[in-house]
């Protein structure tokens, strides 16, 4: 058994900050794109209920970097906590692609924040640690990254399925398709066996290159080597990001790359799909049931992911998701 550090990288925007919000309206502008809101809403008092989860759930962290831009107002954040690290976008990512509001940029050149363990996870703002976590939860006891690895076809619902193609894309040109089948078939035949499980095992036999694999929508564990292994060895990628857009476009690859890369390759532990965590939605309004019933089912993390609404129904959602976080953790803020 290996004695390893594991951090944490959160990226996060201030969408209530003026001064950001004048500068997203001036690129938006100037690049004439249109960008929805959802992927931009969050407030200091969301980040601060997301901290007080980190901190009774992932106890186990050593350091949690929060990232952001140089524009981010700090002042109401409570980043005392001396595991807590602030760090901004031009401290990792080369100059040519700043400013950037697009995720995909920053996600994917993570790995070279200053300072950062070997072995990390990337979370996202809207995953809340609602129980309690394990360093075991994300890596094995030798450090071998934990993942879900239910082949699912990639839909063409949404745009950002261009970028999951794009992943795939590259895969397919890297690794053989057909040794992976074999190897996949031997190493999970004797799996348990249930609907996913078949349903997967089916996939592979009936697919003839990748197809995809299910997201759900947690936290991710990665180290820097498995970055390195891709958008290190693999210049032309980070260039595919810099196309000159501020935002996400049809040309970008993403971090789930890595992911991808890995999972082709075997290099990660397998755990059951959904055993770490669930996915809901916002929903539009001051309800939430989703979000309720599943905070009384103890899971250990809970995405709540934005859907697009009108601006009126955002505010309201998010009057009563602040609501029900700080009655949960149990503290006003």
């Amino acid at each position: 058994m290996e004695n390893f550090a594991v951090d944490i990288v959160i990226p996060w925007v201030d969408s209530s900050s003026e001064k950001w919000r004048e500068n997203f309206e001036f690129y938006k502008s100037l690049e004439e794109v249109n960008v929805g809101e959802e992927g931009f809403r969050s407030s200091p008092k969301l980040l601060n209920l997301w901290l007080i989860g980190a901190s009774k759930y992932a106890s186990w962290a050593r350091k949690i970097f929060i990232v952001v831009d140089r524009l981010t107002d700090l002042s109401g954040l409570n980043v005392q906590d001396e595991k807590i690290e602030i760090v901004y976008h031009d401290q990792f990512i080369p100059i040519e692609f700043l400013p950037t509001f697009n995720s995909n940029v920053i996600e994917c050149f993570v790995y070279l924040i200053p300072n950062l363990a070997e072995r990390f996870v990337l979370f996202n703002d809207d995953c809340y640690l609602t129980n309690q976590t394990t360093q075991e939860d994300f890596f094995t006891p030798h450090g071998k990254a934990i993942d879900s690895d239910q082949v699912y076809p990639v839909g063409a619902s949404e745009v950002y399925s261009h970028t999951i193609v794009n992943n795939l894309i590259f895969i397919n040109d890297q690794i053989d398709y057909k040794k992976y089948q074999n190897k996949f078939l031997k190493r999970r035949i004797f799996s348990i066996l249930n609907l996913r499980t078949l349903r997967t095992l089916l996939f592979n036999e009936m697919l003839s290159s990748f197809h995809g694999w299910q997201d759900e929508h947690v936290p991710v564990a990665y180290t820097k080597t498995m970055f390195r292994q891709t958008f290190g060895e693999h210049t032309y990628l980070h260039q595919r990001l810099l196309n000159g857009s501020r935002f996400r476009s049809f040309t970008d690859v993403s971090h789930l790359l890595v992911r991808f890369w890995r999972l082709a390759r075997f290099d990660y532990a397998p755990r059951p799909f959904r055993s770490l965590g669930v996915y809901t939605e916002m929903q539009p309004g001051l309800e939430q049931s989703n979000l309720k019933r599943i905070l009384e089912k103890n899971k250990k993390i809970i995405c709540v992911n934005d859907v697009a609404m009108s601006n009126e129904d955002a505010r309201q959602s998010y009057i009563s998701l602040t609501r029900i976080l700080t009655e949960f953790y149990g503290r006003d803020l």
